[in-house]
């Protein structure tokens, strides 16, 4: 931490301000269902976390998160399944408050946005065993594959989420296996996409999706939340249909090394503020080519700790926001990408 104190140093004058840091991106749990979970209250102070999270960097950090990270990790994922289980039961074998505060402190992050998915994590567990409200702001989750759930209880399921104070609703293409054109879904699945859409409009919660590939443990699924099929003739769906604002997680390219430059061109010049991109999982590369071609205004920072490191992830996001060359002044800057961009999402 020390080689970045000069660009830490701009947050903490920050913080003697109105102002405060928020990770957009967070999953305290393992949403992929592979890791063990345990959470279990530890005495003691803050303090005795401090050192000890501050690890030995991950191959994702030794290599930036960079195209030969991505291409590494995809033939893992194919050749050596094993090994990344063991890597994600690593970083989730303390899932207690006091670690993730431990992490936020280190990165001088104030407050997180804890992220569910059902069906692995649910918005209930989340506040069970991160209740601060003071230093969490939490998203809600449907399961779309719960075929006995009827319509009713469906509804009843958001309502109920909606009164715990989520802030907006996490939804993954790969993983809960729909397609992001609404309209390229049928039956049961269309249904409740259509009923999360109008219930996010009517209560004014924002979408965080994935986008990009997943690289799956087992058996295989559909790649859906490739950025272009979130289009149809030009248009993002879901965003002509529904008065909602989107969050598009891994600036659109999880797990992918090409660009989506042609498809962020036009959506954000259709959908201008109602769109976010979040840095999770993002090389500094990637950050810096991002802002330089689209300023700070629809850029936000999320880590996805602890699948990754939220003090390396803000090192990166910092340095990328700070070093571009801008006539923005760096306060601005910081305030857009750290606070004020992802605030102007949460209505509640």
């Amino acid at each position: 931490m020390a080689k970045y104190a000069k660009y830490f140093n701009y947050l903490l004058d920050l913080r003697n301000k109105d102002f405060f840091v928020i990770d957009s991106h967070v999953h305290p749990l393992d949403v992929l269902g592979l890791a063990i979970n345990q959470n279990v209250d530890k005495e003691g102070e803050l303090n005795k976390y401090f050192i000890s999270d501050l690890r030995k960097k991950s191959l994702a950090e030794r290599l930036k998160y960079g195209s030969i990270y991505k291409i590494i990790v995809r033939a893992l994922t194919r050749l050596s399944p094993s090994l990344i289980e063991s890597y994600i039961n690593q970083y989730y074998k303390d899932t207690s408050e006091l670690h993730l505060r431990s992490q936020m402190r280190n990165s001088l992050v104030d407050k997180t946005t804890l992220v569910p998915l059902l069906p692995h994590v649910s918005t209930d567990e989340l506040i069970h065993l991160y209740p601060n409200k003071n230093k969490h702001y939490y998203l809600g989750s449907a399961d779309l594959a719960d075929h006995q759930m009827t319509s009713e209880r469906f509804m009843i399921d958001l309502e109920r989420q909606l009164s715990l104070g989520i802030c907006g609703i996490k939804m993954h293409p790969n993983i809960q296996q729909f397609h992001p054109n609404i309209k390229m879904n049928t039956g049961l699945l269309y249904d409740r996409l259509s009923s999360i859409f109008k219930f996010c409009d009517a209560h004014k919660l924002y979408i965080l999706t994935h986008v990009g590939r997943t690289n799956f443990i087992g058996k295989k699924k559909k790649q859906y939340a490739i950025f272009k099929n979130y289009f149809q003739n030009n248009r993002i769906q879901i965003l002509e249909d529904y008065n909602v604002n989107i969050v598009f997680a891994h600036l659109t390219k999880y797990a992918q090394i090409f660009s989506n430059r042609n498809f962020i061109d036009i959506a954000i010049s259709r959908y201008g503020n109602r769109i976010l991109f979040d840095t999770a999982g993002c090389s500094q590369g990637e950050i810096k080519n991002f802002v330089k071609r689209y300023g700070f205004d629809n850029i936000v920072f999320g880590s996805d700790a602890y699948y990754n490191s939220m003090n390396y992830s803000l090192q990166m996001c910092l340095v990328a926001i700070i070093d571009i060359k801008s006539s923005i002044p760096i306060e601005t800057r910081l305030r857009k990408v750290f606070h004020d961009n992802i605030t102007s999402f949460i209505k509640r």
